[in-house]
């Protein structure tokens, strides 16, 4: 990955959901997902935390963490270099998949 994220941003992917019908998508809206869809995101890479109140929060997930974010405002899309990445922050994680739970 080409950019590094700072502070309490993230870069994370949309894992969505396994579908078991066909539709017929029209191209427009190909690319566009909702919260809802995307119920949970992988974490492609973090920055290091944040400061609030004089006190340093370090970041509550790490590289390949399975998260569910708060609401659906809290990831951006954005295109750099010509690639699409989606970014949240930290402080909106909501819930962290834990280790060996399926």
């Amino acid at each position: 990955m080409s950019i590094k994220p700072v502070r309490d941003w993230m870069v994370v992917e949309p894992i969505m959901p396994k579908k078991e019908v066909t539709l017929a998508i029209p191209d427009s809206a190909k690319d566009s997902w909702t919260a809802q869809e995307a119920m949970a995101f992988r974490v492609l890479a973090t920055g290091e935390g944040w400061w609030e109140n004089g006190e340093f929060h370090p970041m509550p997930v790490r590289h390949g963490d399975v998260v569910v974010l708060e609401g659906k405002l809290a990831v951006a899309k954005i295109t750099f270099e010509g690639t699409d990445y989606y970014i949240a922050q930290g402080r909106y994680v909501a819930l962290v998949k834990e280790e060996g739970v399926e």
